[in-house]
């Protein structure tokens, strides 16, 4: 008897890498702004649908990350999945 699966691939999930980096700029208004790698020293848009945590990102805050291509522009890459690590000690409210 033949196997009905032969001959047909099965989809393999593999993990994305992540990325430490920190947070550059971060518009309150816009709620985007840029993560600057740690790895590679690029900076990369950030926009606050990809924020894992419901908190907003604050200029100086260390962050892990995945880096994703654009579906509309493939040559430009952003910053998801965007896990906050730490703030600044500096931090109070209203003032970045």
């Amino acid at each position: 008897m033949e196997n009905p699966n032969q001959g047909t691939k099965k989809k393999t999930w593999k993990p994305r890498p992540r990325y430490m980096g920190v947070v550059t700029s971060w518009n309150k208004n816009k709620r985007n702004g840029f993560i600057r790698c740690y790895e590679d020293g690029k900076s990369y848009f950030a926009h606050y649908k990809q924020l894992t945590d419901d908190y907003e990102l604050v200029r100086g805050s260390i962050v892990e990350f995945e880096i994703w291509q654009s579906k509309q522009k493939p040559d430009e890459y952003y910053a998801a999945k965007i896990l906050i690590c730490e703030i600044p000690e500096k931090y109070e409210k209203g003032k970045y």
